[in-house]
């Protein structure tokens, strides 16, 4: 049961996530986790010490991990994937098949399509 609330947040982040692409924020906020110099991001030519000098992002960094695992932190899009990456994952952690797996399928793919439309029509 608690799965079918995990997958309506699922859905309504989703069209969270494709509001905020579709808005054009997506396209200027890539930026926030890079540093700038005149609007433009700095290309980087060492490899920083905070990846053990294993990696080397094409940019300089705004803070560390601001291109990898600190991206959630950096816009809407990021933080709205990453929250319902955490959501699909407890929904089948805490799944429990109440039917057979076809008709929960069905019903919990619904749900997820609920929680999206109702987000995105109601936002649009």
């Amino acid at each position: 049961m608690v799965s079918i609330a995990f997958l309506f947040l699922c859905g309504a982040l989703k069209a969270l996530a494709d509001l905020q692409e579709e808005s054009g924020m997506k396209e200027v906020s890539w930026l926030n986790k890079w540093e700038l110099r005149k609007g433009f991001p700095v290309y980087n030519a060492v490899r920083p010490w905070y990846y053990l000098w294993l990696y080397r992002p094409r940019f300089i960094e705004r803070f560390p991990y601001s291109s990898t695992w600190l991206v959630w932190l950096t816009d809407k899009w990021h933080l709205y994937n990453a929250f319902r990456s955490v959501l699909t994952i407890l929904a089948v952690v805490f799944y429990s098949p109440t039917l057979e797996i076809y008709w929960d399928a069905l019903i919990l793919w619904g749900v997820f399509s609920l929680g999206f439309n109702a987000t995105y029509e109601g936002l649009k």
